[in-house]
């Protein structure tokens, strides 16, 4: 049974199950040109997870399916530049793009695209989700591009942040979000690449509600986890923790085993479970409860993303020693 999926820096897609410490490649590796093939993002496509969309450097559209265990092309994401940086699943089957150029569009899983102005979010976005209970906000950010929630329907903002004020010496903070999440209905949460962990409620005020400095070095991935309001955040040294989001941003502990930076955290919704993707080509499984790392499994290449599944086997790894 596959616990997760992971996607690398070379191209190659593959089936993680950690009660066997086996990784299964997806796709014929000797096809792959890692400048080209690269995966940039990753999500499902659809509620039974059966499906995993993949999108390349070179802005092909890949889809997975784990029951005829077929990786096959969609499309090619045109009318853009640059990566795609995030993508996510509509209703009706439509899929939503995010390119770091700032072009925002919605694509039939045959390629037709349905977007004819247009939207553009502004350059070098980095940053993209969408509101897990609607299908109709997303939200994006960037390098010196500020926080924006979009309605789907009409192509316009509904809110956005600003500037955040200046530091001890009066000093500009620069604006680089590296990864965001709606943290509930109301509150969103971001990383950036100067060491802040801050929380938006669009209900109050564009300035942040709460933020944390974490250590001196750029935070590079984040998620959700079963502990409603907490969050899970690493930086490019592989410092990751978990932080209590409860009136403020609070560390509450560190995970260890960790080399180089994090690139990707993929937390399950229920189960206390979390894996980590980096540069040092191990895959790692922790428990966050208990702290401690269940499983690492050497996958050969850097990898750039990771999803864990709902339905997986991670409560019957035996922790390694």
């Amino acid at each position: 049974m596959c616990d997760a999926y992971v996607g690398a820096a070379t191209g190659a897609f593959k089936c993680v199950s950690f009660k066997d410490g086996k990784i299964t490649n997806a796709n014929t590796i000797a096809e792959l040109i890692p400048k080209e093939t690269e995966i940039t993002a990753m999500c499902y496509g659809d509620t039974e997870q059966t499906e995993v969309i993949a999108c390349q450097a070179n802005r092909k559209i890949k889809l997975y399916n784990s029951i005829t265990n077929l990786y096959s092309e969609l499309f090619t994401v045109e009318g853009c530049e640059g990566k795609i940086v995030g993508l996510s699943m509509l209703a009706a089957d439509k899929i939503i793009t995010a390119a770091s150029s700032g072009h925002l569009q919605i694509w039939t899983p045959e390629g037709k695209l349905l977007t004819s102005d247009n939207w553009n979010a502004g350059n070098d976005i980095f940053a993209f989700d969408k509101k897990p209970s609607s299908s109709s906000i997303i939200a994006t950010a960037g390098k010196e591009n500020l926080l924006k929630v979009w309605d789907v329907e009409t192509h316009q903002t509904t809110w956005s942040a600003r500037s955040v004020k200046h530091d001890k010496l009066n000093l500009r903070v620069p604006i680089l979000d590296n990864a965001l999440r709606f943290l509930n209905e109301n509150e969103i949460v971001t990383v950036t690449g100067t060491s802040h962990i801050r929380i938006y409620d669009p209900r109050t005020q564009r300035k942040p509600i709460h933020e944390l400095k974490y250590m001196d070095t750029p935070i590079t991935a984040l998620s959700l986890c079963h502990r409603e309001n907490h969050i899970i955040a690493s930086n490019t040294t592989g410092e990751m923790g978990l932080f209590d989001l409860r009136g403020g941003v609070k560390l509450l502990y560190k995970f260890r085993g960790f080399s180089g930076a994090v690139r990707s955290i993929s937390a399950h919704p229920t189960e206390p479970f979390v894996i980590s993707v980096g540069i040092d080509r191990h895959i790692r499984l922790h428990n966050i409860d208990t702290k401690k790392m269940v499983k690492k499994i050497y996958a050969k290449v850097r990898m750039n993303c990771c999803l864990i599944k709902n339905q997986n086997e991670c409560a019957l790894v035996k922790v390694e020693k």
